[in-house]
């Protein structure tokens, strides 16, 4: 089976942890061999493409909000050149979707989780006995939903071997590196968020199979940097500590452990983050998303912004470099409200703060708000999304316009960052973290002037 990653519209070239679980599990599973083509990094993704198909009458395509666009001309790719080929899509978008997907652009949609769906779907050709699946038979057919998967460890690691490693970069970031998720699910309630794949409920794989991930990763690709990419890592404080306790006994050498895809504020003593330091981890982010209590409130976040400025503290003292994750025109923001996260922002003793576009993500509470109260400017179904694009905006409310949203977005980058005690923090920041100062240059000019 060929998998097939679509370009991304909005960041570097990142690895789909998604599709590496699922070709270790076709791999095991000796139903068939994976094969697989990253349109970020191919040199002719096209080409390849095309070549591919002469030996492969399945396709899985991965799907998100920046890839759809990729996807959707993928898909044409192939319905035209080999219309006998059968399209698969999933993920959280394709998951969201799916009624806009089949038939014109996939044959079957998988909804959630993919693991033991995709061998179910290669194992038989009643696709009506498949759970977890929409496809199309004349009509539109709608199986029922397959539950989660409770235990987690009996899913393999992901088929790294099937990537070209040394094609990815990341600035700042030492190589090679790799990602993992220890947990799956989150209970939040953020009217923003998708939980389509993973669900609401957390679920954990053990410590002893999350340090046998580790040990595979190092031994096997030599991996010097892992990002961790749980939902709510911190959530049980308990269970970080005596993961990091392991680790520490591993006494792993030049490994390092990132928390970039954010934590909440709420969860983690002092404790808990010299733990995280002593095991490896430098730096880690933690989701504000706004400054102003009404929005945070009413967006479902649930987050007492006055424990900010606290946790931050810790993880400091901690010896934890901490990076701030914020939102420009979540539901209900007004120019005032945007004006306040970015005072927010400015007055919290951080070095860097990432702000970006809030995107409404199709079946969530978010995009309900903007067709109810506004007005979008493309088909999010088929168009891919940018969270820093400003020149392409995905929609406006009749409390914020699209004029309004693109001019705060650039205020609040020129006015965090073009401030001369944040140009000395980052050029220290670059000396630490980075290997030259061209490094820096490159991946912070949008920081400086950020023209979107």
């Amino acid at each position: 089976m060929l998998f097939i990653q679509p370009r991304h519209d909005w960041y570097w070239p990142g690895l789909s942890l998604g599709i590496a679980y699922l070709a270790s599990v076709l791999d095991r599973s000796k139903i068939c061999k994976a094969r697989f083509i990253d349109c970020q990094v191919a040199g002719d993704c096209e080409k390849q493409i095309l070549e591919a198909l002469g030996s492969d009458n399945t396709v899985g395509i991965s799907v998100n909000a920046g890839t759809v666009s990729s996807a959707m001309d993928i898909s044409r790719l192939i319905r035209e050149r080999s219309p006998k080929t059968k399209i698969i899509m999933g993920g959280p978008h394709a998951t969201a979707v799916y009624r806009r997907l089949i038939p014109e652009y996939a044959d079957i949609v998988i909804v959630g989780e993919g693991e033991d769906t995709i061998l179910e779907l290669l194992k038989t050709d009643e696709l009506s006995a498949v759970r977890g699946i929409v496809y199309w038979d004349g009509e539109l057919k709608v199986n029922p939903p397959r539950p989660l998967i409770a235990d987690l460890d009996r899913i393999p690691y992901p088929a790294w071997d099937k990537f070209e490693l040394k094609k990815y970069r990341f600035g700042g970031l030492l190589t090679p590196y790799l990602s993992m998720m220890t947990s799956r699910g989150c209970p939040n309630q953020c009217i923003y968020c998708t939980k389509f794949v993973h669900g609401s409920q957390i679920r954990l794989r053990s410590e002893e199979n999350v340090i046998g991930e580790i040990d595979y990763l190092t031994e096997r690709f030599g991996v010097r940097e892992i990002s961790i990419l749980d939902d709510n890592f911190t959530f049980y404080p308990e269970r970080v500590k005596k993961l990091c306790e392991m680790i520490i006994r591993k006494n792993y050498r030049k490994l390092r452990f990132n928390l970039l895809g954010g934590i909440r504020a709420e969860f983690g003593d002092l404790e808990t983050f010299r733990l995280l330091k002593k095991a490896g981890v430098e730096r880690l982010s933690i989701g504000v998303e706004t400054g102003s209590q009404v929005i945070s409130d009413k967006s479902g976040r649930s987050l007492d912004l006055g424990i900010i400025r606290g946790t931050i503290q810790k993880v400091k003292k901690a010896g934890i470099q901490p990076n701030i994750l914020m939102m420009i025109g979540l539901a209900f923001d007004t120019v005032s409200t945007i004006r306040q996260t970015v005072d927010f922002a400015k007055s919290l003793p951080v070095t860097k703060v990432f702000f970006s576009i809030a995107t409404p993500f199709p079946g969530t509470k978010f995009y309900e708000f903007i067709e109810k109260d506004g007005r979008f400017f493309y088909d999010l179904s088929v168009t891919s999304t940018c969270f820093t694009d400003t020149k392409r905006l995905i929609c406006e409310t009749k409390q914020l316009s699209a004029e309004d949203k693109r001019r705060m977005f650039k205020e609040a980058y020129r006015q965090f960052y073009l401030r001369p005690v944040q140009i000395c923090k980052l050029i220290i920041d670059a000396l630490k973290y980075y290997r030259n100062f061209f490094s820096l240059l490159k991946d912070r000019i949008r920081l400086f002037l950020y023209p979107g």
